[in-house]
């Protein structure tokens, strides 16, 4: 008898606490459009639950997109605005690239001992397979206008203009990227001289000891002992998914899903992870 009485009580409370409310949304895997979609819609019910104190974020991606990553963080901050709520963002196994440029929207950010953090650059990749193709008797035949059309074309030898080309376009991204970061932490940023501050923004990723000494963190700290801290051991945590209809559930993308998983993979590796 005591045994289910002390069942009810559990469940009881649970369900009928009066302790402070904070909902909870998770932000995973590489960031593409596809996640996006379904993060923004996580994040529109999570400022929309009512009675809430606070929401909480929590993040662990290696990157992804930086135009998917951005509208995040923009919607975060539009949502936190328009409701007048704090949000508290928690790294997990990390918050690297577009991962970071997410949970700099937040007003804290705390990440675990031993969570990754940063990667503030840009990166594009291909391989050039013109000689490869050459020794073995293949022959690419390119039919194009423009004559930057085929621009880094990995059937192509590279163009030194080409080359030219995407440098600037890597500046300008990377230039964007470094913006972004020193104006939503503005102050919170420690780089006393340039040597610092080109550490920051070299693309590494940093123990989240080094994240703290450069301002990329507010301290280290995981979910529940930071949240209870903040609102007292009777916080409640309401985890907050994307509202999709039990249709959508059944007839989700699986093939996509493993092609991200994939991706969110290969993004890892670069990190040794």
């Amino acid at each position: 008898m005591n045994f289910v009485s002390n069942v009810y009580k559990a469940v009881s409370q649970r369900f009928t606490s009066k302790g402070p409310r904070v909902a909870h949304v998770r932000i995973e895997g590489a960031i593409d459009a596809r996640r996006s979609q379904y993060h923004m819609s996580s994040l529109r019910s999570a400022f929309e639950a009512p009675n809430i104190q606070a929401v909480a974020v929590t993040v662990n991606s290696p990157g992804g997109s930086p135009v998917q990553s951005d509208l995040i963080h923009k919607r975060i901050k539009t949502l936190a605005e328009r409701k007048k709520l704090p949000v508290y963002v928690f790294v997990e196994e990390m918050a690297a690239s577009a991962g970071y440029h997410i949970a700099s929207a937040g007003h804290e950010i705390y990440a675990h001992e031993q969570s990754l953090v940063g990667s503030i650059g840009v990166v594009t990749m291909q391989f050039g397979m013109n000689k490869l193709l050459n020794n073995i008797g293949v022959e690419p035949r390119i039919m194009h206008k423009g004559e930057n059309k085929v621009m880094m074309s990995p059937f192509v030898p590279e163009n030194p203009e080409h080359r030219k080309i995407m440098d600037a376009l890597l500046d300008n991204a990377y230039d964007t990227f470094k913006d972004w970061v020193k104006n939503n932490r503005k102050d919170k940023l420690k780089l006393s001289t340039p040597e610092i501050e080109r550490e920051a923004f070299s693309g590494a990723v940093f123990t989240s000891k080094r994240a703290l000494e450069l301002g990329l963190i507010d301290a280290i700290g995981d979910i529940y002992s930071v949240l209870e801290q903040k609102y007292g051991p009777e916080v409640q945590l309401l985890d907050v998914k994307s509202r999709r209809s039990l249709l959508q559930r059944l007839s989700d993308d699986v093939p996509r899903a493993a092609l991200n998983l994939l991706e969110t993979k290969a993004l890892e590796n670069r990190f040794g992870v």
